[in-house]
Parts: structure tokens; C-alpha cells; sequence
């Protein structure tokens, strides 16, 4: 075997036709172009959250007079991790960040400045730049804002889907309510998965013997890296992902969907018709878990 699936006993798998390769197919593939800039990134899986929108690509800046504007064209580079670079004639050069879904902050010499994409719904990318001070940057080319269509997910290795494992991820895990949950997950056979389950076995059973499982594991994919970053100066630590490059968090739908009542007093995944399992959290005994 390669990989072990753990599931809670308060999980019911409700649906025979998904299997757990589809999944660890799914979510533990080598990543496709690390890094590298949006243009050249594969499009979006279908089905999958909603990315932030691309803006690179060519601008016109309203602050530039009509006749001009040609000759004044911003052009923007964003990487697939959300950084920005912008040069234009007028400004120089100016990068920055994504903040979230539609804001970001450009650096330009005079100090930063915040800015909202505007997005079309009919090409479902972003046709227009509003800053903080007035400033309005619209495409050049509308066509550089029409979304490719999407990919269908790679489940399983063959012609049509030229999936490739990655061998660094070994755990993949939801979240909950209230963070990375120990109720369903998937670890692969590994040295670094033994060394792992070892350190967890013993942070909740011997060193901190009131951790539950659950502080466990938060406690050796997350606790490391969420120190380094509290104490570092350095950009690239401070923005580096908190979770061990050996994890993968997988939507909660995938492995854990809760019943309606613990979704909506928990705020997360309900289980519906098509999820692999459904799980009863806050059952503990055969009288609770009838009720």
C-alpha cells in the first residue's frame, strides 16, 4: 500500500462511485508551473474556489491625456503567489501584492497606493484598476480579461490527464470549525509520515497529555513554521505558507462534510447528496447518535 485512509468512527460513507485515489490524485499532484507568472499558469480546475482575478496584461491610465495614452501604457506583471510589478513611462516602475479577492497595493516612488480590480461578469476577468487617489486604469484589450475555460480535475493517471504525484506531500487533511481537523485524513507510507505520526502520538500521550489529537497535529505541521515567521524580519518568511510542505489541506467536503445541525452551529461543510461520507461529530454514544 501507499496510502492509509484514517476515518472517525462518527463518519458514514454515503457514496460508493467516489473513491480515495480520486482524491489523493486530486489534491497530492505536483504542482504545475510553481511560481511562475499568471500568464503561464494552466487554467483553473473546474468546480474549483474562485482565484483571484489576473490583472496582468496592458493598461491605459486615465491620468494621461486621450492622445497620449498609447504612448503611456502601463504593463503589469502578477505571479501565480500574488505579487505584483508594474512599469509605465509616467511612473516608473511600482510593485506590491494582492491584499484579497479584488484589492491590492502598488509601491510606487512617492509610497504605496491601495486599488480595487473591477471585475466583468461576462469575461470573469478584471477590466478596470480604480486607485485610492482617482486614478483609473483600464484594459487595453478587453480580450486579455476573458477566463479560459476551465480543466476538468485529474482523478486518476492516463492519456487524457497526465497527472504526477508530488513526493513531498505525504498528509492531506481538512478543516473545521476550528481549524485543521484529526477526524478524516489521508497519510502516505513515508519516513517523514512516521516521524510525524510518532511526534503526534507523543505530544498528545505523553509530553502534553491534555492535547487531543487535534492540538497534535496543528502542533507538527503548523507550530514551526508560525514561530519562524513571529520572530523574522525577512519578507519571504513572513509570507511563506504556515502549513509543512509535506501537508496539503483538502476542501472539508472531500473527507469531512458535517451533518446540517453541527455545519450550521459550526459554520462549515454540510453534507450533500454526492460527498464521499458524512460525519456526526458530536456523536459519542449509540443513544446520542440515534437522537
Amino acid at each position: 500500500f501507499d496510502w492509509i485512509a484514517w476515518l472517525d468512527c462518527d463518519s458514514i460513507i454515503m457514496n460508493m462511485d467516489r473513491t480515495l485515489d480520486s482524491i489523493i490524485y486530486q489534491y497530492a499532484q505536483r504542482e504545475t508551473n510553481p511560481g511562475g507568472s499568471t500568464a503561464t499558469q494552466p487554467p483553473p480546475v473546474c468546480g474549483a474556489p474562485a482565484s483571484p482575478p489576473n490583472i496582468s496584461g496592458e493598461w491605459l491610465d486615465s491620468w494621461v491625456p486621450p492622445e497620449m495614452q498609447e504612448h503611456a501604457v502601463v504593463r503589469i506583471e502578477q505571479s501565480a503567489d500574488g505579487r505584483l510589478s508594474a512599469i509605465g513611462p509616467q511612473f516608473g516602475e511600482a510593485a506590491g501584492a494582492l491584499a484579497d479577492a479584488l484589492s491590492f497595493t502598488l509601491v510606487f516612488e512617492g509610497g504605496p497606493l491601495e486599488g480595487r480590480a473591477v471585475v466583468d461578469d461576462n469575461l470573469g476577468g478584471a477590466v478596470r484598476l480604480e486607485f485610492e487617489n482617482g486614478a483609473v486604469w483600464s484594459r487595453r484589450d478587453l480580450e486579455e480579461a476573458r477566463l479560459p475555460p476551465c480543466r476538468e480535475p485529474c482523478l486518476r493517471p492516463g492519456n487524457e490527464c497526465a497527472v504526477e504525484l508530488d513526493p513531498s506531500v505525504d498528509l492531506l487533511v481538512t478543516e473545521e470549525g476550528w481549524g485543521l481537523s484529526s477526524a478524516n485524513w489521508m497519510i502516505r507510507r513515508s519516513k517523514w509520515s512516521l516521524d510525524f505520526l510518532h511526534a503526534a502520538l507523543t505530544a498528545a500521550h505523553v509530553e502534553l497529555n491534555l492535547f487531543g489529537d487535534q492540538d497534535a497535529i496543528i502542533l507538527h505541521i503548523m507550530n514551526q513554521q508560525a514561530l519562524r515567521a513571529a520572530t523574522a524580519f525577512d519578507d519571504d518568511v513572513l509570507s511563506a505558507d504556515p502549513l509543512d510542505r509535506h501537508a496539503a489541506v483538502v476542501p472539508q467536503f472531500e473527507l469531512n462534510s458535517y451533518d446540517a445541525l453541527n455545519a450550521l452551529t459550526m459554520d462549515c461543510d454540510t453534507f450533500v447528496e454526492g460527498d464521499l461520507l458524512v460525519t456526526f461529530p458530536q456523536c459519542k454514544d449509540a443513544e446520542g447518535c440515534n437522537d
